[in-house]
């Protein structure tokens, strides 16, 4: 294993991690020490996440933006493709504008590597870095899903608290002028029936919890309707599909659908010529919406791009990230690179396999129990109290370990039917991942995300099992 790096000991605190002249963060060196899986001290986290709350709070919140700039996806933890992007399209440093549509987090297992970096970067080049906030950066998804383990495994309660906070101030919009078709929309997700025009971005409350049912909600939770397809039973006609302005959104379970009609008319309103939006995962890293029906638009009314290439290492996607240049968009694809291995629940490798000795622990001791009840060797009436006490002790400590390994043998029934190639032939890897993958990409019940866990080994899996 002599080609395998060893991690970084050594914690980066604030006098290392802030230059005493400039009083800006050194993001060389802290690039060199998150890449070798480095810390940082739990006082360097949060100042660094002070400074970068506090220079945002003075923003408004659609950032205004200048072509030309790089517009990223979803990252979700994938800090090494990410790095992949600035090597691909730039450095900040270098002039290269950079707009991020969030979702830094969950998922992957370096999320906070990612917000670390990327705040870092915003400190030193403001001009050239702008982050909005998506679906990911609240309490409800980062309790739900991964990021509170990650602090909590890395850092401490205090430092995801400020990671909370910083969460609550970021931009929710940008509009990009200066491109060939004219301005774009970038958010989250997308429009609401309750977003009609540039000005009802502006006047959301941003700096909370993003509250259920609310515009804000829409903006990083709603999808474009989906293309229409004579099979769907919703739509009889694609007619009644392009009249369509707002439906329920049912994969989601939260927010709506927002169609070609309304998107026609937020565009006209609004003098743009697209939304350019993350939110969803792409084959193959972005896809026009609606570009098939509508050939009046220059580009897509819509465009997804999704910046993290096989998303959970499973969905086998490409990255995508979009260079709008002063006379043309140009999409740049990209693939995942190798990145350090992290056990599930951020565990230890003997926690970790503590479910497979399980395993066979239960199946020796029912062979033992077996055994015994056939042999007649066993005679319950002639048990003391005691012995009595200490073998229903037994029984109910095999039926929590059966419990435990019948949970594991479904997990990896689930995975083995996802990779079994004749698991719906039809559908490619991606679609069956998708498929498989589908409850963690809906709204959770926040009740279900935020009720108190009995231990660390259930607090590892809250949402839906998924990665193996």
């Amino acid at each position: 294993m002599k080609d395998v790096t060893y991690p970084e000991t050594g914690i980066l605190k604030t006098a290392m991690l802030f230059d005493s002249v400039t009083g800006l963060p050194n993001a060389g060196l802290l690039r060199k020490h998150l890449m070798r899986e480095g810390k940082l001290s739990c006082g360097a986290v949060k100042l660094l996440l002070q400074r970068s709350a506090d220079m945002l709070r003075k923003l408004p919140n659609v950032a205004r933006i200048k072509a030309p700039v790089v517009i990223c996806g979803d990252l979700h933890g994938q800090f090494y493709d990410m790095l992949t992007i600035f090597d691909l399209a730039g450095q900040p440093s270098s002039g290269t504008k950079y707009l991020f549509l969030r979702d830094y987090v969950d998922r992957g297992f370096f999320s906070s590597e990612i917000v670390i970096y990327l705040c870092a970067m915003m400190l030193c080049h403001p001009e050239n870095v702008v982050l909005l906030r998506g679906n990911h950066e609240t309490k409800l998804m980062c309790e739900f899903m991964t990021f509170r383990d990650e602090c909590l495994h890395k850092y401490n309660s205090e430092v995801y608290d400020a990671f909370q906070e910083f969460f609550q101030t970021l931009q929710i919009a940008a509009v990009v002028s200066g491109t060939p078709n004219g301005d774009c929309l970038c958010v989250h997700g997308g429009i609401g029936p309750e977003l009609k025009s540039i000005d009802d971005f502006e006047a959301i409350n941003r700096f909370c919890e993003i509250p259920k049912k609310t515009a804000f909600w829409d903006v990083v939770w709603a999808d474009p309707l989906p293309e229409y397809d004579s099979g769907d039973m919703d739509f009889d006609s694609e007619d009644k599909w392009e009249t369509t302005t707002f439906v329920p959104n049912s994969f989601r379970h939260s927010s709506c659908l927002y169609g070609l009609k309304a998107t026609r008319k937020f565009l006209k309103h609004n003098k743009l010529c697209t939304i350019i939006r993350g939110h969803q995962v792409q084959q193959d890293g972005y896809f026009e919406h609606f570009s098939h029906t509508d050939h009046s638009f220059a580009i897509a009314p819509v465009l997804t791009v999704f910046s993290a290439p096989n998303y959970c290492d499973q969905y086998g996607n490409r990255g995508a990230f979009i260079q709008v240049q002063s006379d043309r968009f140009v999409v740049q694809q990209f693939y995942d690179v190798s990145h350090p291995h992290v056990l599930p629940g951020f565990s230890d490798a003997v926690t970790w396999s503590l479910p497979m000795l399980l395993e066979g622990i239960v199946s020796i001791l029912q062979k033992l129990v077996l055994s015994m009840i056939n042999e007649g060797s066993v005679n319950p009436e002639s048990l003391t109290p005691e012995e009595r006490e200490k073998d229903e002790a037994l029984a109910a400590k095999t039926h929590k370990l059966l419990e435990q390994t019948k949970k594991l043998q479904e997990e990896r029934a689930a995975f083995r039917k996802i990779q079994d190639e004749s698991y719906h032939k039809n559908m490619s890897l991606f679609e069956r991942v998708l498929r498989a993958d589908s409850e963690n990409e809906a709204c959770p019940n926040p009740v279900a995300a935020s009720a108190p866990q009995p231990s660390r080994l259930a607090a590892t899996k809250k949402y839906a099992s998924f990665r193996y």
